[in-house]
């Protein structure tokens, strides 16, 4: 299972590491061991659905016009909340 699809905030850094699976350098593996050790020490947090309160559903959307130094695409992304809870986010290049 892809650990991005349950963690939303490491989303963004492995979809950038994973545009170089196939030309790897050591300062890819070094943002990916940090990646590794963020997840390490995060262990015990996640997302709360709760039973009960919720009020509202807010959506959220955002996108970088050609800011990529490498390729000069655009990213764009979006994020759906039900109270405080994530329940949809996307993101693409």
């Amino acid at each position: 299972m892809d650990p991005s699809n349950t963690r939303p905030d490491i989303s963004y850094a492995i979809s950038c590491v994973s545009r170089y699976m196939d030309q790897l350098q050591k300062k890819h593996m070094t943002v990916t061991k940090s990646i590794l050790c963020y997840l390490k020490g995060m262990q015990d947090c996640g997302l709360f659905y709760p039973a009960l309160g919720v009020e509202n559903l807010i959506s959220f959307s955002d996108v970088d016009y050609g800011h990529e130094v490498d390729t000069r695409r655009s990213t764009s992304g979006i994020l759906h909340k039900l109270g405080e809870s994530a329940i949809n986010w996307s993101s693409k290049r």
